[in-house]
């Protein structure tokens, strides 16, 4: 047993109590990864989480928001997820065969309603400038935040995290790399936008509770994000 990892007792709230305050406990539903999916590995703020049917991982939590780093493959590039764990919580990873890849969820959270708000604290010079999430996004104004779900288009063919952004708005052309901004009031497509090297802020995210994100981005092009708990 390593040093991050507790033994896996029945009891979940004998496992809640036996971790240190600021830690959380996460382990991996085993039974419902393959073989060639078993090869998954995470590192979690610093701490490693393998497919593991005897173990559950003590993770610290952070102040502020929680890194991954996704290893799909041994040799392949890893995907760096931002999340925000609650210590002494309990979380598990569950193998997401419809893409092979995986979700992470809070065991205690049934129901999630997850929302990104984004605000453009003062004009921005003479850019259009757009936040998104996923496969739809809006125009940022001053003084008029706009929401965004990130469900547009989205089914179980995804895993459960999110790709958040701020960047230019380009107009489509042929080039493009083909993408929606959706009026996030009417759920209408307002046009298509091409995805640009622009950006100020691009980064995946995990909504593990019913968690708003909010995004501030003021006109020197500096960038804050942090969960509304």
């Amino acid at each position: 047993m390593t040093e991050d990892s507790l033994g896996s007792p029945n009891d979940q709230s004998a496992a809640t109590q036996a971790i240190p305050r600021d830690y959380c406990i996460i382990k991996t539903n085993w039974k419902s990864f393959r073989d060639t999916s078993k090869k998954f590995t995470w590192t979690i703020n610093g701490h490693e989480i393998t497919v593991d049917s005897a173990k559950e991982f003590k993770v610290a939590t952070h102040a502020g928001l929680d890194t991954v780093i996704f290893f799909k493959t041994l040799d392949g590039a890893p995907e760096i997820i931002l999340c925000d764990l609650v210590k002494r919580e309990l979380y598990q990873i569950y193998y997401n065969m419809c893409c092979d890849d995986f979700n992470f969820y809070n065991v205690h959270t049934r129901h999630r309603n997850q929302v990104v708000e984004f605000e453009l604290k003062e004009e921005y010079s003479n850019t259009k400038l757009i936040g998104g999430v996923d496969s739809e996004a809006g125009f940022l104004k001053a003084g008029k935040p706009i929401s965004l779900t990130g469900d547009y288009a989205r089914s179980a063919m995804f895993p459960n995290r999110y790709r958040v952004f701020v960047q230019a708005f380009v107009p489509w052309h042929e080039d493009s790399t083909l993408d929606r901004v959706i009026n996030p009031l009417t759920r209408n497509e307002l046009r298509p936008f091409k995805d640009p090297d622009q950006k100020l802020i691009d980064f995946q995210y995990i909504f593990l509770d019913s968690d708003t994100l909010r995004i501030l981005v003021d006109s020197k092009s500096r960038v804050s994000v942090e969960r509304i708990k």
